[in-house]
């Protein structure tokens, strides 16, 4: 399969480029339905044929078009496809804002049952046969590009689309820097999303729209979701995906989703990230924290339901709360504990740093966030919280977690308005009517808590002290380190996968391990 994403499969530390993560073992990438028989339209901007989109040769140049030509017969049951060969593409109409003369509202949008894919070199009969470079997606102007397009891809409220897909594609210079709020000008600079999406007809739909094996980079918003704004949506999702460099004033500095929590119990429903990767993304130069009350140095979230699965969250930083996500949580479901509305499991979240509070994570409200198998290291906040801040009736689950802070780091987690312990804090899992609680949090935890494994070190990785980690940012677990063997392996059953998040095996002594990464022995 052709992947400019999946193949950097290599070790953690040489994260320091900012252009790795570790792809995801969850979504192979092939879409339902899809077959060597689906018809496909053919686009390259430099086609010297009819256009008429029947061959590489006779390829249509705007890409648009493709899409538009190719929903014409699409079905559920016979999706068509859009081969893009390697190049640059730029938006060159506004199908959602017609009779705009302003060419920066020029924006592509998807259409149901149609899947694109980029990447090929323009010779290829088949898929697998991939062997281009970059398709691009970019929202710079040709014509004068100091000025750049507010959306690349635009879907406002109504657009409703279902089982639609992009693949290996660069999004790449949106500037959603206006004024305009009927047009969200200010939102999403890359992709904006306000879709009432179709609603699902059962729990084996995959998805709404998928975009896989995508990259978001150097994208802005004046407002929220430098890369991505989610309003009122079910079931994106986002396998094996890079966003990076991008840039928001109100926080949401990759992705911004709100008010997207399904009815449907269908947990395909959610707005889902596999194997993705959020790193350097960061506030518009000159933010302050009164403009950033959204905060999410990589991700904020309100009111909705969202999966991390199998993600690197490393490097972000945000002038509100919440160094790598933001979770404000409906204010109707203070102390619901038996509302969950995130879920982050087999992740590594370190580095991040927010001039607020919470250095890695900033819950605000009831239902629940849960974090399994995951590593949580090295984040910073200037005011409180080096690690989880939690405000107003919250809820968390930590399972497997290994929470450690950075050189000169005091408090990892902080709550607000109430005196209580680290034990009372972390909610428990039933496992056959067994509560289970097996976290390593640094500087706290006995032999009497029962949500802690009792570990005096602070030396967890693969470097001998945690100082010493300033130019190695591996968090693979060293020889002898307590959270080896510690986890509890009820607990990791339907959230622990056969590899860890670097895909070496998990399970390699007598039990799991704590955190994201599986001790290899050696």
């Amino acid at each position: 399969m052709h992947s400019f994403v999946r193949t950097f499969l290599i070790p953690v530390h040489i994260l320091l480029t900012l252009l790795i993560f570790i792809s995801c073992p969850i979504y192979d990438g092939n879409v339902p339905g899809q077959n060597e028989n689906s018809r496909v339209i053919y686009v390259d901007v430099g086609a010297t044929g009819n256009q008429d989109g029947s061959s590489w040769i006779s390829a249509m140049h705007d890409l648009q078009a493709g899409i538009d030509a190719a929903a014409e017969n699409a079905t559920d049951s016979e999706p068509w496809m859009v081969w893009v060969k390697e190049g640059t593409y730029t938006p060159q109409g506004s199908p959602h804002i017609p009779g705009s003369i302003d060419v920066r509202d020029n924006h592509f949008t998807l259409r149901s049952h149609v899947q694109v894919y980029g990447g090929f070199a323009g010779n290829e009969s088949t898929l697998v046969s991939r062997n281009g470079g970059e398709t691009v997606l970019s929202g710079e102007l040709p014509m004068n590009p100091i000025n750049k397009v507010f959306h690349i891809l635009y879907h406002p409220a109504g657009a409703a689309i279902t089982g639609a897909s992009i693949h290996d594609v660069t999004f790449t210079k949106g500037n959603a820097s206006g004024t305009d709020a009927s047009k969200n000008q200010g939102k999403g600079g890359a992709v904006f999303l306000g879709i009432e999406s179709s609603p699902y007809p059962n729990p084996e739909t995959l998805y709404s729209i998928l975009f896989d094996n995508c990259k978001f980079s150097y994208n802005v918003a004046s407002s929220m979701g430098g890369a991505i704004y989610i309003d009122s949506v079910e079931g994106v999702l986002f396998s094996a995906c890079l966003f990076d460099h991008n840039q928001a004033r109100a926080g949401g500095n990759a992705v911004t989703i709100i008010n997207s929590s399904p009815d449907t119990g269908f947990s395909n429903a959610w707005v889902r990230f596999e194997g993705c990767g959020f790193l350097g993304n960061s506030n518009v130069l000159g933010t302050t924290s009164a403009e950033n009350s959204g905060g999410g140095g990589a991700v904020q979230i309100h009111e909705s339901k969202a999966k991390f699965n199998f993600c690197t969250i490393m490097n972000n930083t945000s002038a509100g709360n919440g160094g790598a996500l933001a979770i404000h949580h409906n204010e109707s479901e203070q102390n619901q504990s038996d509302t969950t509305d995130v879920i982050i499991t087999n992740c590594l979240i370190a580095r991040n740093n927010t001039t607020s509070n919470g250095g890695a994570l900033y819950i605000e409200h009831g239902g629940r966030t849960v974090v399994f198998g995951s590593t949580i290291a090295d984040n910073e906040a200037s005011v409180s919280s080096d690690a989880i801040y939690l405000e107003n009736g919250y809820f968390i689950t930590l399972f497997n977690t290994l929470i450690a802070g950075p050189a000169g780091g005091e408090q990892l987690i902080e709550v607000t308005g109430t005196e209580t312990t680290i034990n009372e804090l972390i909610q428990g899992l039933t496992v056959n009517e067994t509560e289970v609680r097996m976290n390593i949090i640094q500087g706290f935890g006995s032999a009497s808590d029962a949500s802690l494994i009792d570990c005096a070190s602070t030396s967890y990785f693969v470097e001998s002290e945690i100082v010493n980690r300033i130019d190695e940012w591996d968090y693979h677990l060293k020889q002898g380190s307590c959270a080896v063997d510690a986890g509890n392996d009820e607990a990791s059953l339907g959230y622990y996968y056969e590899v860890d998040l670097a895909t070496n095996p998990r399970v390699i002594g007598t039990h799991v391990d704590i955190g994201t990464f599986e001790y290899q022995g050696q």
